[in-house]
Parts: structure tokens; C-alpha cells; sequence
């Protein structure tokens, strides 16, 4: 497989219900547990810098992006306001 052309083009899933909190480094980390990711982002509000609760995490492979969406465990993370554990849901 060519790695370089894998990274260009992406192979990722949108994660959402993310925690308010979380930043991009502890969701690759979280995924990192299952798959080598390339990228992990957290959409936050512009004006605020609070997460929208949704992101995006890339894969080098295909057979990764699969494994996430199939993960029968995905993590949870605490709210940063509330202090409650919340899961994220793949899509």
C-alpha cells in the first residue's frame, strides 16, 4: 500500500457526542489504542473554544476505519462541566 497517498486522501470516521473537554490529542490517543492514527480533530466553536461535540479521526488504511466503526467499545470521556462519562458514537 503507498502510505503517502493513503495519508492525502484520508480514510476516517465522524465521531460524535464527544464531551466537552476533550481535545484532539485525547481522542488520537483513545483511538490509537486500536488502530495508528493520522489525525484526530475536535470541531470546536470559534468564538468559544468549546467543542461542537463532533470530530473526524483518520486511518492510514481502510482496514483501520473499519476496525473503529466496529469498535464494540468505543471510549468515554468526562465532561469537563458536568464531570459525567460520556461515550462518543462512530459513524
Amino acid at each position: 500500500m503507498d502510505r503517502e497517498k493513503t495519508i492525502a486522501d484520508g480514510y476516517g470516521v465522524f465521531v460524535s457526542d464527544i464531551a466537552r473537554g476533550v481535545t484532539d490529542e485525547m481522542l488520537k490517543e483513545e483511538f490509537s489504542k486500536i488502530a495508528e492514527v493520522s489525525e484526530a480533530i475536535v470541531v470546536k466553536n470559534k468564538h468559544s473554544g468549546e467543542t461542537k461535540g463532533y470530530g473526524f479521526v483518520k486511518f492510514f488504511s481502510l482496514n483501520d476505519c473499519y476496525r473503529a466503526v466496529e469498535w464494540t467499545s468505543p471510549p468515554a470521556f468526562k465532561d469537563h462541566f458536568s464531570g459525567k462519562s460520556r461515550e462518543i458514537r462512530l459513524d
